[in-house]
C-alpha cells in the first residue's frame, strides 16, 4: 500500500476551431489540419490565440467586435496520455478542476461527461469502465461549445429576464454558469473565455479521503473552537489509522493532534471536535486591525507497516463576524456594520 497517486495530465495538449463540415467531433482527431499546440496548461483560448499571434490583446484593439468571432465559435483540445495500470483492485478517477463552460469530454472515443458549470470542479470515477475507458496510451478530447450560442437558446426557451442595466452584458447571461462579466461590463469588454483553466488529472488509489469539512468557530466571548468531519472511502482492509492535525500556517508549531484506530471498523466519517484554551489560538483580524494567522487541518490515513495511504488538508483562520443593527437615534431605519472579534471595523465599496 502506497500514497494514493496523482497524475498530472498537462503536456502534450493541442487545440483547434471546431470544423463544423465534419458531422462527428471524434473524426477531427483523425486530420492534422487546424490543430495547433497549446503553449500552457491549464489554458485558455483567448492566450493561445494571442501567443499564436492569432488574434491582438483585446486591450488593444479599436473594438472588441472584432474578436466576437471567438465567442461563438465551438472549440476543441485534444492530448496523449499514458497510464501504469497498479493493480486490479485499484480505484481511478479522473478529475476537471474547471472547464469553461459547456463541454463535452471524449476518453478513447467514449463520452465520459458534460460539462456546463464553469465555476465546479467534476470527478469522473472510471474504476467500473477500466477496459472501456482506460489504455496504456489515452485520447482525451474536450469539445467546448459557445456559452453566448447556449444562453440565447435557454432565453428563447425559458424566456428573457432582467439582468441588471443595459450596459452590463446581453441579459441572456443569467442563464449560463459563468462569470457574468465576460459578456461585457461597464469596465470591460465582451471576451467570453474558453478552455481548461483549471487543472486537469487522474487519481489512483486504494484507500480515499473522500470528503473534508472544517468549521473554525469564535463566539461572543471569543472562545476558539474547531469542528471537522471527515469522510472515507474503501478503508477497509487496508486502512490502519488516521492522524488529524492542526499545526501553524507554516506547519512549525502543532497545535493539536489526535489519532483514530481504523482497524477494527470500516467508518464512513469521523467527527473532530476541539474547544481550545486561551492563547492555544490567535485570531484572524482585518488589515489595519490586527494579523492574519492561518492554521492547517491535515488528515492522514496510515497502512499497518505506516506508509500514508491517502492526506487532505485544509486551511481555516479563527474569527467573529456579527452583523449590527440598531435602531437609530435621530431616524428611522437601523445601523448596518460589522464587527469583528468584538471591535466594529469600517468597511467600504460598492
Amino acid at each position: 500500500m502506497s500514497l494514493c497517486k496523482v497524475q498530472q495530465i498537462d503536456s502534450g495538449w493541442a487545440y483547434k476551431p471546431r470544423d463544423k463540415t465534419i458531422t462527428n467531433v471524434l473524426e477531427e482527431l483523425e486530420s492534422t489540419s487546424g490543430w495547433k499546440e497549446a503553449k500552457q496548461f491549464p489554458s485558455e483560448i483567448h492566450a493561445e490565440l494571442i501567443a499564436a499571434g492569432t488574434i491582438t490583446h483585446p486591450y488593444k484593439v479599436e473594438s472588441d467586435t472584432d474578436l466576437r468571432w471567438v465567442n461563438d465559435a465551438e472549440w476543441l483540445y485534444s492530448t496523449t496520455f499514458p497510464y501504469e495500470f497498479a493493480s486490479e483492485k485499484a480505484s481511478v478517477d479522473i478529475h476537471f478542476d474547471g472547464l469553461d463552460t459547456y463541454c463535452t469530454v471524449y476518453l478513447n472515443g467514449a463520452e465520459i461527461l458534460q460539462a456546463d458549470n464553469m465555476l465546479l470542479p467534476y470527478t469522473v470515477p472510471l474504476t467500473l469502465h477500466l477496459p472501456l475507458h482506460l489504455k496504456t496510451t489515452n485520447n482525451l478530447l474536450l469539445h467546448f461549445k459557445s456559452a453566448k450560442a447556449i444562453a440565447k437558446e435557454l432565453e428563447r426557451k425559458y424566456g428573457p429576464l432582467r439582468a441588471g442595466s443595459c450596459n452590463l452584458g446581453d441579459p441572456s447571461r443569467v442563464y449560463a454558469r459563468k462569470a457574468q462579466y465576460q459578456w461585457g461590463w461597464d469596465w470591460g469588454p465582451e471576451v467570453m473565455s474558453v478552455g481548461p483553466w483549471r487543472p486537469v488529472y487522474l487519481k489512483t488509489w486504494d484507500v480515499l479521503i473522500s470528503g473534508l469539512e472544517v468549521s473554525a468557530n469564535v463566539d461572543c466571548d471569543l472562545n476558539r473552537s474547531l469542528e471537522g468531519r471527515v469522510t472515507l472511502s474503501h478503508i477497509y482492509p487496508h486502512a490502519h489509522s488516521m492522524t488529524v492535525v492542526l499545526s501553524s500556517h507554516d506547519g512549525k508549531h502543532i497545535v493539536r493532534e489526535e489519532r483514530y484506530d481504523l482497524s477494527k471498523h470500516e467508518p464512513h466519517a469521523l467527527s473532530v471536535s476541539w474547544a481550545f484554551q486561551r492563547g492555544e489560538i490567535e485570531l484572524w483580524w482585518p488589515i489595519h486591525y490586527g494579523s492574519q494567522p492561518l492554521y492547517k487541518l491535515e488528515v492522514i490515513v496510515f497502512a499497518e507497516d505506516g506508509n500514508a495511504l491517502d492526506q487532505k488538508a485544509q486551511v481555516v483562520g479563527f474569527r467573529n463576524v456579527q452583523l449590527i443593527q440598531e435602531k437609530l437615534v435621530d431616524t428611522e431605519g437601523t445601523t448596518f456594520l460589522f464587527e469583528i472579534n468584538n471591535q466594529r471595523v469600517f468597511m467600504g465599496g460598492e
